[in-house]
């Protein structure tokens, strides 16, 4: 049954000008960007998050980091902007005890 559907039915010319049809249609949506491109935009964004997250209370920042935007962004993204999390908890702790200290 194979045999006969490649001999009768399998035209190899047609599947490659069909692919490169599929190809001219897909291409334009296809990303053009280098992995270094990429990289650069993503550290981008998690620059703009962590900025956005030392200007904001804890409950904002709680608030983002569980929503769906969070969610999206690429993981090397998330653990960047988790760690500078913990940089800011780190510094309001120290801010807090200095001001405790200092009164």
């Amino acid at each position: 049954v194979l045999r006969n559907i490649l001999e009768h039915h399998w035209d190899e010319k047609a599947l490659l000008v069909e692919t490169e049809r599929i190809e001219t249609l897909v291409k334009p949506y296809l990303v053009h960007q280098t992995k270094a491109e990429i990289a650069q935009i993503v550290q981008e964004e998690a620059r703009g998050w962590i900025e956005w997250l030392r200007k904001n209370p804890a409950e904002a920042r709680e608030e983002a980091l569980n929503s769906r935007d969070f969610r999206r962004l690429p993981t090397g993204a998330q653990q960047a902007i988790m760690e500078a999390i913990q940089q800011i908890v780190d510094e309001e702790k120290e801010r807090g005890e200095n001001q405790e200290t200092e009164q």
